[in-house]
């Protein structure tokens, strides 16, 4: 990636450790297959631990350029699902210029030095929620951003703004990312509880069923919540998936599906089918199958069979013990 010195750069001054070659040893937890480990910063205990780094493929396993990698963060220690950050690196290392040059803190100083001859820093506003703003429509999507301006609104009594920032939200990541409409989902319920509408609860069950019948891995769901899982299952009121054990059974069947009708009529491509089995694969992992760690062999595998995945096979290996 061409700005990856900076972003590293950046990373320091955000706080974070940089790895050497080997250190990703001592990060312990269960690292997701699809993230490079780039650096850790510490947390209020030992299982807080952070890692943020690179995902070198699209959630859904379709490929990106290097210089498309996206910007995530996991607690391996603790959490199985990934966060996202930003779209990429080059919008990561905007977003922290602008806000360090905004809060002129000390802590901020290595951020602007790192970023100074490669980012002209464009935000003249006094305060947090005009930055904010001016970052979504200058700079680009971030969902912390996003949920901050939501959550404002939401504290000052303003849910149906909070509810139109979510909307938005979801449509800026919502077609390969589970967060948004889990998110979208916590809003409408608050309203629903505020307003009385029974259509806002229809539509926060309809949100929840999303996460579960779209196609979005279980691991881009909020981590922010252990119990997530569990309260956006009992929200989507679905019979056949009522419980993490039956979501589990469903997903560990589609990882064995071959789906060898669709093969062969051509609705669907081998590598396709193949990608799709190991979606699920990471999905059942979420529910409490094996880890990340105890399907990395069985991963490197399934990508064995769809041509453009060797760079990946590399990289689950990388982090076999």
């Amino acid at each position: 990636p061409k700005k990856l010195e900076v972003f590293l750069a950046v990373l320091q001054g955000s706080g974070y450790t940089i790895l050497g070659k080997d250190d990703w040893k001592q990060i312990g937890g269960d690292l997701h297959p699809f993230l490079l480990a780039l650096a850790t910063r510490e947390g209020e205990s030992a299982d807080d631990l952070e890692v943020i780094g690179l995902l070198v493929r699209q959630p859904n396993g379709s490929s990106l350029y290097p210089d498309e990698y996206q910007v995530v963060t996991q607690r391996p220690r603790k959490s199985k699902v990934v966060s996202l950050v930003a779209f990429d690196m080059e919008k990561y290392i905007m977003k922290r210029a602008e806000e360090a040059t905004f809060r002129k803190e000390t802590t901020d100083k290595p951020i602007i030095e790192a970023t100074k001859d490669v980012y002209q820093v464009r935000f003249e506003g006094g305060d947090q929620t005009a930055l904010d703003k001016w970052l979504l429509l200058e700079v680009g999507a971030f969902p912390d951003t996003y949920v901050n301006l939501s959550q404002e609104h939401i504290r000052n009594n303003d849910v149906k703004t909070g509810l139109v920032i979510a909307d938005t939200m979801r449509d800026a990541f919502g077609a390969a990312w589970g967060f948004p409409h889990a998110y979208c989902c916590r809003v409408l319920r608050h309203e629903h509880f505020e307003s009385g509408e029974d259509k806002r609860g229809l539509e926060a069950s309809h949100c929840a069923q999303r996460c579960f019948t779209s196609g979005y891995p279980l691991w881009t769901l909020s981590e922010e919540d252990a119990d997530e899982l569990n309260d956006l299952l009992c929200e989507a009121e679905m019979p056949s998936l009522g419980s993490v054990d039956a979501l589990r059974v469903f997903y560990l069947k589609r990882a064995t599906d071959d789906q060898r009708a669709a093969v062969r009529t051509g609705s669907i491509s081998l590598g396709c089918a193949t990608l799709s089995k190991a979606q699920a694969l990471m999905d059942s992992v979420v529910c409490g199958y094996k880890s990340y760690q105890g399907i990395r062999a069985e991963l490197r595998d399934l990508y064995d069979e769809v041509p453009g995945c060797e760079s990946l096979m590399q990289l689950i290996e990388y982090y076999m013990p």
